[in-house]
């Protein structure tokens, strides 16, 4: 018994068992599971058609790139000398014809209105107007206070009650009186 055991598992190792002695109808194989042949047949119809659809794809990008070389404007050698002149001021910055870089023109900017806030010059030499710097123009304001109109009858109504407010209507710019 052990020798044929040793031949059944010696079999199995070795090669698939012989089964055709069995002839039960109902244990066989089904055949209705995968139709092996539709999906090739579609894979390679799903392939021929991303082709297809890849070369008619290409071939439109290069006939609407073809027409639109057609149609692009050639210039002319005098139009040409005319196109490589910068354009006329003001220019954008960066732009061909601008040589200054933005960043350096900001820090010119930014120098020469720092060097007007703190230095003395003229405004108006006929008419005695000066600027100051902006610091000295702060103590200034600190040291004599804030100019103000006088307002003539201010002693009557703070009498009589009133106040002296901004008018709502016009967003501060007029003065009203109110009672109290």
């Amino acid at each position: 018994m052990d020798n044929d055991q040793n031949k059944l598992h010696k079999h199995a190792d070795d090669e698939t068992p012989d089964v055709s002695h069995i002839l039960n109808k109902n244990v066989t194989h089904e055949q209705s599971d995968v139709n092996i042949r539709a999906i090739i047949i579609f894979t390679a119809s799903l392939a021929v058609g991303f082709v297809v659809v890849g070369v008619i794809v290409w071939g439109l990008f290069n006939l609407l790139y073809q027409r639109e070389m057609k149609q692009e404007i050639k210039l002319t050698p005098i139009e040409r000398m005319t196109a490589e002149k910068p354009p006329p001021e003001p220019r954008l910055q960066l732009a061909p014809g601008h040589q200054i870089h933005p960043l350096e023109e900001m820090a010119t900017f930014r120098h020469a209105q720092m060097e007007k806030l703190n230095s003395y010059g003229w405004v108006d030499k006929t008419n005695g107007i000066v600027h100051i710097p902006i610091d000295s123009a702060k103590l200034l304001l600190l040291r004599n206070g804030i100019p103000s109109r006088p307002i003539d009858s201010a002693a009557a109504t703070i009498e009589s009650g009133g106040v002296l407010i901004p008018s709502a209507a016009s967003a501060g710019r007029m003065m009203e009186w109110r009672d109290h």
